[in-house]
C-alpha cells in the first residue's frame, strides 16, 4: 500500500476581499492618516512633524513612525551631524495615499465643518424634539 502524503495546507492570514476594508485596516489607526498627510508636503524631522500633528505625544508619534515604517509608508533617513538629524518622509507606496488625501480634501471641503477646540464648545448641539 502506497504512502499517502497530507495534503499541503498552506495557512494564510484571514483577508477581507473588499480593498476598502484591506486598506482601512492598513492606515486606519488613529493618527495614521494625520501623520501621512503631513509627509506628503515635505519629509520631516521628528520635531517638526510632531508640531504638525496637534494633540499626538511624542511617545504615540515614535511608536506610529516605527509602525508605518514596518508597513512599508514611511522611511526613516539618520544623517550622521552633529547632532544627528532624522528625517522621515514617504515611499513610493506612501506616496500612492495623495489621491485619497485630495478625496478627502474634496469632501471636507464640501462637507465638514473644521472646528478648533476651543470653538467646539460652541458648535450648535442638535435636540431631537419629541
Amino acid at each position: 500500500m502506497p504512502l499517502r502524503r497530507p495534503p499541503a495546507v498552506t495557512s494564510r492570514p484571514k483577508v477581507d476581499l473588499c480593498p476598502v476594508t484591506e486598506t482601512a485596516k492598513i492606515i486606519g489607526k488613529k493618527w495614521y492618516l494625520i501623520i501621512l498627510h503631513e509627509l506628503t508636503r515635505t519629509p520631516m524631522g521628528f520635531n517638526e512633524l510632531k508640531r504638525a500633528v496637534r494633540g499626538i505625544s511624542a511617545k504615540v508619534l515614535s511608536e506610529n513612525l516605527g509602525e508605518l515604517e514596518a508597513r512599508g509608508l514611511v522611511t526613516r533617513t539618520v544623517y550622521s551631524e552633529s547632532p544627528i538629524r532624522v528625517e522621515y518622509g514617504l515611499t513610493d507606496k506612501g506616496r500612492e495615499l495623495d489621491g485619497i488625501f485630495l478625496s478627502m480634501r474634496v469632501w471636507g471641503e464640501k462637507w465638514a465643518i473644521c472646528f478648533d477646540e476651543g470653538e467646539m464648545s460652541e458648535a450648535p448641539v442638535a435636540v431631537r424634539t419629541p
